[in-house]
């Protein structure tokens, strides 16, 4: 037998022997590869956590698959009490009911101060010894000796804490309560997941509180009674609160996607039409009043109140809300009617009553002064003066019974009263002053033909006071269904601050139109004048 070298199994089979630190290096490399795979599982399951799913328990066996031998708990932080709750706690296995016998009650759900150290130590987001163990992480809150069994039955060997944050902001802490010390920590990987833990957790948060914003609202608009909607640029509902269910009677599904028009009284289209592409076109709130149609039921009053805005998309849309004032109409119109009434007794009383005897009174002063004159006694001077006073006196009562009722009842009374008006006008203030009406008709309603006759007035009024105008123009039309008039002046225009200057009674004028359904446009005129135009419905009367 011939002697050679004997060589080691690795040799004789042809392998090269593996010394120590290749093997370290073998074996950090697999650890490395492990963590990564680790990073990536847990990066997708963030991505498609479920709102079903406990985050905090997640988090908690994932810090624990990490850590190895140890008891891991998550907890939440409460900015608004500066507070810490404990959501999960894995590890326990067997050892869970000693420990809860020894806390007096399950650890989880337990809420705490947070000490202003601890958050500088949550705040870091990183890996932090707690040298004081576990009463040191329940911030002193459980005796000592507590701790110290606890401690004993789980067979602790160090404590740790991992704070999750987000933009500066502690969302969450992790305490790893490890049983051994044989390995280091992969500290590095765990605070890049806790990294990931923490967008996720302010994602969740940031969603609980969309889905509560939403619901919160959701709850306003459905105990709202006005109703909120919003249309797009071509009249077509978008959305439309519950309350026209109460309002109107519709389901909100019976509404959106339909033309607002379809809703709008046959009579009030073309107001809601222009109210529509005037909001378009300015971007200005305007509010109105018009006819709806209900379900089953008569037509309710809306005052509308809306403006046109961007939506996220870019697209114009008009955004609102309406009330109903059918209730307050009516109120307001018997008020009226009952104020036009007593105006009408009044005017009549003064006309047919005092008139009347300041008129047989004038006769016999004047008759006595007759009788003065023939006997050439001095005091028939005195006597012509009573009877030229008694004669001021009963036109002033004329003036005032005429002014009390200034529209005669019938289809021509508002024309004959603005002519009258124009006259007046053009011989007490010496201005040349016009009126013209063109295709007018239909305008016998009392209290619609007061309406236009008072914002004429007051109109005419604003030109020659404020104005100081040197002509004015009256105009009425009708055209497609609606009615216009036009009050329009030549001279200095409205100061800037007319709507809270006292006297210029722009607001009773616009409540006036708005009583009519219409809307009441004051603007300048090329000329430097002053333009009022008030545009309603034909047909609408305060009755329907």
């Amino acid at each position: 037998m011939a002697h050679g070298h004997v060589t080691s199994g690795a040799q004789a089979r042809g392998k090269t022997p593996v010394t120590v630190p290749e093997a370290e290096a073998t074996k950090g490399r697999d650890r490395v590869a492990e963590e990564i795979e680790f990073l990536s599982r847990t990066a997708l399951d963030f991505v498609s956590f479920s709102d079903d799913r406990d985050i905090y328990l997640y988090i908690a066996e994932r810090v624990r698959e990490m850590a190895g031998t140890s008891v891991v708990s998550v907890s939440s932080y409460d900015a608004a009490d500066s507070a810490v709750e404990i959501r999960s706690l894995v590890g326990l296995g067997r050892l869970t009911q000693r420990v809860i016998d020894a806390f007096g009650k399950n650890p989880v759900g337990m809420r705490m101060p947070a000490w202003p150290r601890a958050l500088d130590v949550f705040a870091s987001g990183r890996v932090i010894d707690l040298l004081g163990g576990l009463h040191e992480l329940m911030f002193e809150t459980i005796p000592k000796p507590v701790c110290a069994i606890v401690e004993r039955l789980l067979g602790l060997k160090s404590t740790h804490v991992l704070g999750m944050v987000r933009d500066g902001r502690v969302l969450a802490a992790a305490a790893i309560l490890r049983q051994t010390d044989e390995t280091p920590l992969p500290t590095a990987t765990l605070e890049a997941f806790t990294s990931q833990a923490s967008i996720a957790l302010q994602r969740q948060a940031a969603e609980a509180a969309l889905v509560e914003s939403v619901d919160r609202h959701r709850q306003l608009l459905e105990d709202l009674h006005e109703i909120v909607y919003e249309m797009d640029s071509g009249g077509m509902v978008t959305y439309i609160s519950p309350a026209t269910r109460r309002t109107l009677g519709y389901e909100p599904e019976e509404v959106i996607g339909a033309a607002a028009s379809a809703f709008v009284h046959p009579d009030d289209v073309p107001t809601f039409r222009r109210h529509i592409q005037q909001r378009l076109a300015t971007g200005i709130p305007t509010t109105s009043e018009l006819r709806f149609r209900s379900k089953g039921g008569p037509c309710r009053w809306m005052r509308t109140t809306g403006r046109a805005v961007r939506d996220r998309s870019g697209n114009l849309v008009l955004r609102g809300v309406a009330f109903d004032v059918t209730e307050e109409r009516a109120l307001l119109q018997r008020l009226q009617d009952a104020g036009r009434e007593e105006q009408e007794r009044i005017g009549r009383d003064l006309h047919d009553g005092l008139g009347q005897e300041l008129t047989g009174i004038a006769c016999l002063a004047t008759t006595l002064q007759q009788n003065l004159a023939k006997n050439e006694l001095p005091q028939q001077r005195e006597a012509a003066r009573v009877a030229e006073l008694l004669d001021d006196a009963r036109r002033h009562i004329r003036a005032i019974a005429r002014s009390l009722n200034p529209v005669p009842h019938g289809p021509e009374g508002l024309l004959r009263a603005l002519e009258q008006l124009v006259e007046s006008v053009e011989d007490t203030h010496d201005i040349a002053c016009s009126f013209s009406a063109m295709s007018c008709d239909d305008l016998g309603d009392p209290a619609r033909a007061t309406h236009l006759y008072r914002i004429v007035q007051e109109a005419v009024s604003n030109a020659v006071s404020h104005g100081r105008a040197d002509s004015i123009d009256v105009r009425l039309s009708m055209h497609d269904g609606e009615c216009s008039l036009e009050i329009e002046d030549d001279g200095t225009g409205l100061p800037d601050d007319a709507g809270a200057t006292r006297g210029m009674g722009l607001g009773t004028m616009r409540y006036r139109a708005a009583r009519m359904g219409g809307t009441l446009e004051v603007e300048p005129t090329a000329a430097g004048g002053t333009l009022v135009r008030c545009t309603f419905p034909l047909r609408l009367t305060e009755k329907s």
